[in-house]
């Protein structure tokens, strides 16, 4: 119930007994070797930085959805939970893939507008070097980390549920 998930948000096992971690890194990953072009943005539209956040984005994705193909069908590591020996066909690969690029375009060109807006200072941006000397910002950013999942698990639930309103 309520009181559960409360104690459970309060001892942060929504964060750490959870995907979110994993998620949580490959972002820190993401940002540490693949920091956002802040000078060519401010330039203006490029395809050449707005192509290279696109391939980042890409292929981070690929890696990651690659990788659950391999455990839930290539090397089955992962107990299923659906019909055994049932695969996807071809053409249920290629409309996944499909939509899947389609999303992975609209992150990437949100992310190119964000970057675009942050580089000229359209909205607020805080360099590294300031966040990590102000501990009022570390304070912030670490409470944004941990809220961001319980703000996306509530949407879902509530989105599920109201889809399911006759």
């Amino acid at each position: 119930g309520l009181d559960k998930t409360v104690r459970n948000i309060m001892m942060l096992r929504h964060m750490f007994f959870s995907p979110n971690l994993v998620w949580f890194a490959i972002t820190l990953a993401a940002y540490i070797l693949f920091p956002y072009d802040l000078e060519a943005a401010a330039k203006g539209w490029s395809m050449d930085w707005v192509a290279k956040r696109t391939a980042v984005i890409f292929s981070i994705s690929f890696v990651y959805y690659s990788f659950f193909f391999a455990v839930l069908y290539v090397k089955p590591l992962a107990g299923r939970k659906y019909r055994p020996g049932v695969f996807p066909t071809f053409g249920n690969i290629c409309h996944d893939m499909w939509y899947w690029s389609l999303g992975v375009l609209q992150w990437s060109l949100s992310e190119c507008a964000m970057t675009r807006l942050w580089a000229t200072g359209v909205v607020p941006y805080i360099p590294d070097r300031e966040l990590l000397s102000s501990p009022v910002q570390l304070a912030l950013l670490a409470a944004w980390i941990l809220l961001v999942p319980v703000w996306r698990d509530m949407h879902f639930y509530f989105t599920h549920r109201f889809s399911h309103i006759r």
